[in-house]
């Protein structure tokens, strides 16, 4: 059996992200269970019908991140455990060995954190835990953080072997936003319930702009949705990478493009000319 279509994991996953929170909200609109602007991202499944919905996603989202966590350590492990793929990479790739080794192992202990946090998430629900949910929702979202932060000084470290510096500097960029994002939500969320008077409030999903903490709560809110969609643009980046992959028989292969100078050595110095050459590798590892 070939799989070679493993890209499409990163897309499915990208394409996943916005209706996970999109259809709910548009359910639970209809429904007049939120108020349009704006709950948190999980609020919009906290209610029947479109905590269906919401779950039914999660899960699928859950699963598909699952595998491509799996196969992205696989990707860099694979690299590191040949020796005709380590005599292609360069010295700076090669001194930063033990740590991009560590860092590989540590993304997929995170990732599976995130796996079955993203399974509590739908599992205690808001409405009806409410110091549970919140501890899981922050949680999550300090493991996604740190996992795209992994991934992204991975990227910078590997490239242009597997993935090329403006790739890098993309998803560098995304983590950023994502970290202002993630402190804004935390620090507003918490001024919000802490100066709210309104008991309604307490279960999250109805604000008034009469409440004490409307604004703190819509900023806290939206940062919150800022931080979930661009999730959406850092996985499909790993389009290009995940379409270079193929399983054949349960044996990984990786094609990726190496640029070697073209060395001259003379009597009295050894120069490189500006010419670059490119060559295909194909490495494989059994899984």
């Amino acid at each position: 059996m070939k799989l070679n279509r493993l890209y499409l994991y990163p897309i499915a996953i990208a394409v996943l992200i916005p209706l996970l929170i999109l259809v709910p909200y548009g359910i639970a609109l209809y429904n007049e269970h939120i108020d349009a602007f704006l709950p948190y991202t999980s609020d919009t499944g906290a209610l029947a019908i479109e905590s269906g919905f919401f779950a039914q996603i999660t899960l699928i989202i859950a699963l598909l991140f699952a595998i491509l966590a799996y196969l992205q350590y696989l990707q860099v492990n694979t690299i590191y455990t040949l020796s005709d793929t380590m005599i292609q990479l360069k010295t700076s790739i090669m001194k930063n060995r033990p740590k991009i080794v560590r860092f590989n192992r540590w993304s997929i202990y995170i990732a599976v954190y995130i796996v079955l946090a993203l399974t509590s998430v739908i599992s205690f629900r808001s409405n009806e835990f409410g110091i549970f949910h919140p501890i899981v929702c922050i949680t999550l979202f300090v493991a996604i953080l740190v996992f795209v932060s992994l991934k992204s000084w991975l990227s910078l470290r590997l490239s242009p072997q597997i993935n090329s510096k403006l790739v890098a500097k993309i998803r560098i960029a995304i983590v950023v936003i994502m970290l202002i994002s993630f402190i804004l939500s935390l620090i507003c969320g918490i001024w919000a319930f802490a100066v709210t008077k309104n008991s309604k409030v307490k279960h999250r999903l109805n604000w008034s702009t009469s409440d004490d903490g409307y604004i703190p709560h819509t900023i806290s809110a939206v940062s919150q949705w800022l931080f979930v969609i661009l999730l959406s643009p850092f996985f499909a980046t790993y389009f290009k990478e995940m379409k270079a992959m193929t399983i054949h028989n349960g044996v990984l292969r990786i094609t990726f493009t190496t640029k070697v100078r073209t060395t001259t050595t003379t009597t009295s110095a050894t120069t490189k000319s500006g010419d670059k050459k490119h060559k295909n590798k194909t490495n494989q590892t059994k899984m």
